[in-house]
């Protein structure tokens, strides 16, 4: 059955007003501010979940993709639509609104945007908080992240491990090198940086400078009982460090011809400490003994920084010019 021109610009009249209005309605939107700081966060949760923006943009979204595809297949079809001016009109228009309906679909509401711009507020208060070593507040944070999202497994992960954290230590922002050690071995347990291992060994090592440190006494047996599988592999021979232990075990495995083994041992010691110019001299000459001249050179001229006066260094360096 044909369909009149007249009926058909009629239907792609009212099919173009849909796509004015909604384009219109995104545009002058007003431009309210959902998190006021009288509300609470869980106040803020719940005024989101009754607006439902997510689901209004999916229904618009279907509306706008049916109204799309019906209007290209019927353009498409030479016995409804005899004008050809008004079947390219009809397939431009329609296909506009299919990738105007997917964009609906795929793209968050205004509130979502407001909600995940919050949420990503106070995870990164939650992070500064934890590098700074004020566990107790960064405790306060993820209690904040849960009134939004009480069963979001993640946040209640972290609050539990958090927890465990504060009875050992709440609170540990000093910048003495104990300090500093302590602070990399919670935040790798919590997972802001470094991973099990470093959490093992950075505690090890704050426990070796000051053996008395309560803190580190009880910190180091909470984290070895966490990870027992690096404990028993991450073995430290008695009188040495574990700095000391690395390094040594770099160079043998230099003199073994190990070299990716030995850069290992040296990026161990470089997390714990970060400008030891033995471990960046070892590093650099595995790099050279496998050829990797670049990286060599990286290495060395950061210990060049640290001791410009080490007269091997600058033989190193020496090395990589000719």
């Amino acid at each position: 059955m044909k369909v009149s021109n007249s009926l058909w610009k009629i239907f792609l009249i009212f099919i173009f007003s849909i796509f004015i209005k909604e384009f219109s309605t995104t545009l002058c939107a007003e431009d309210r501010t959902l998190v006021k700081s009288t509300d609470s966060l869980a106040e803020i949760y719940l005024y989101r979940i009754a607006e439902k923006p997510k689901e209004k943009s999916k229904v618009t979204g279907v509306m706008l993709m049916i109204a799309g595809i019906t209007g290209v297949i019927v353009a498409n079809n030479p016995d409804a639509v005899n004008d050809n001016s008004v079947r390219i009109l009809s397939i431009g228009l329609g296909t506009l609104l299919v990738n105007i309906g997917i964009y609906q679909l795929t793209t968050p509401g205004r509130a979502e945007y407001e909600y995940l711009s919050y949420v990503h507020t106070i995870v990164k208060e939650y992070n500064l908080f934890c590098k700074k070593g004020e566990y107790l507040k960064a405790g306060k944070k993820i209690s904040e992240l849960l009134e939004i999202e009480p069963t979001n497994p993640e946040w209640k992960k972290t609050d539990e491990k958090l927890k465990k954290i504060v009875e050992i230590v709440s609170s540990e922002t000093g910048k003495e090198r104990i300090s500093v050690l302590i602070r990399k071995s919670v935040n790798s347990y919590l997972g802001i940086e470094g991973d099990e291992r470093i959490a093992v060994l950075s505690v090890r090592y704050a426990l070796q400078m000051k053996p008395n440190n309560q803190i580190a006494i009880k910190l180091c047996s909470f984290i070895e009982h966490q990870y027992p599988g690096i404990a028993k592999v991450e073995v430290t021979p008695h009188g040495k460090t574990v700095v000391e232990h690395k390094l040594s075990l770099a160079l043998d495995y230099i003199y073994d011809g190990k070299y990716e083994k030995a850069i290992l041992e040296c990026d161990d010691v470089l997390v714990l400490e970060e400008y030891n110019v033995l471990a960046l001299k070892r590093k650099g000459s595995a790099y050279y003994a496998l050829g990797e001249k670049d990286k060599a050179k990286i290495a060395w001229e950061k210990a060049a920084q640290i001791s410009p006066a080490e007269p091997e260094i600058k033989k190193f360096l020496q090395k990589i010019k000719q």
